[in-house]
């Protein structure tokens, strides 16, 4: 077994601190663009449990050695295990929830098309039957 923590101090925590500072921005950027109400509560959601599990990790993997703190390293790892695959899940559950946005999409802009070559066909139509002022006079050559 290795003496000390998983990673260094000095690598987990920056890297800890960054990714958290990333993910909150995120977050706030989800609050101030257009999404489908759907969409956006899942990914608050994922990113809310994601601010919850990167602490854990960084101190999971960096902070704390598990030769001299076994308990309390188990601890961590029992509480961030769970919440790495709640945020997986999360991540799947987005995955298919956008499918099922694009799939309406696609049949709404279906149907629109359909009603506009409806209407070109009937406007096309209606111009092939009517006759043009400038041929009016020409009938007889």
């Amino acid at each position: 077994m290795t003496s000390g923590p998983i990673v260094s101090m000095w690598i987990g925590l920056p890297l800890g601190v960054v990714m958290m500072l990333f993910v909150a921005g995120h977050l706030i950027v989800l609050s101030e663009i257009t999404l489908p109400p759907s969409r956006r509560r899942i990914r608050q959601a994922n990113g809310g449990l994601m601010l919850v599990l990167i602490p854990l990790l960084t101190a999971g993997f960096s902070l704390i050695d598990p030769t001299i703190e076994p308990r309390l390293w188990v601890l961590v790892w029992m509480a961030a295990l769970p919440m790495l695959w709640f945020v997986l899940m999360l991540a799947a559950v987005d995955m298919l929830n956008t499918w099922r946005l694009t799939r309406r999409r696609r049949a709404k802009l279906r149907d629109e098309l359909r009603t506009i070559e409806a209407m070109t066909e009937h406007v096309l139509r209606d111009l092939r039957h009517t006759p043009r002022p400038d041929r009016a006079g020409d009938a007889g050559g």
